[in-house]
Order: structure tokens, then C-alpha cells, then sequence
């Protein structure tokens, strides 16, 4: 699965404040596992998540200096009870 994030600030993803993200980077960089949840309050799906493909690597993308990045995901659903 693809994630790509789109209208980053750079004061998110590639500013010098950017503490949480830069974390969130070097752990999905390293390729350790993460829980995934797609608007959790709408919908009731969660998954355990490893990056599959390239890292992280924000990019300056269009107008207004905004940035964008991709995650490239494998996602595991585990099973029902």
C-alpha cells in the first residue's frame, strides 16, 4: 500500500521544529513496525504496518513551498474473534 502526503508544511516535515516528525522518520526509516489507522473516529479498521520500499525523504513539490513525501506500507490485519 502507497501513502502519498501531500501539502506538507515544511515547518511538519522539514523544518527545524520538527522534532515529532523527524522521529516518526528515522523509525519508519529503519523499518521498524507502526500502527496504522485510517481516520479512526470514521472508520473501525487499525493494522500493524513495516515500510515496504524506499525511506522517507520529504520533497519540496510545487506552489507555496509545500512539501510531499510517499510511504509505501505492508500492512498486517490479524484476524477477527
Amino acid at each position: 500500500m502507497e501513502l502519498p502526503l501531500t501539502l506538507l508544511k515544511p515547518d511538519v516535515a522539514g523544518g527545524a521544529n520538527t522534532s515529532t516528525w523527524n522521529a516518526f522518520q528515522r523509525h519508519y526509516n529503519d523499518g521498524k513496525p507502526l500502527a496504522f489507522a485510517w481516520r479512526p473516529g470514521a472508520f473501525q479498521d487499525a493494522w500493524w504496518a513495516w515500510r515496504e520500499g524506499d525511506t522517507i525523504n520529504p520533497a519540496y513539490s510545487g506552489p507555496r513551498a509545500y512539501m510531499s513525501a510517499t510511504l509505501g506500507f505492508r500492512l498486517f490485519e490479524g484476524y477477527d474473534q
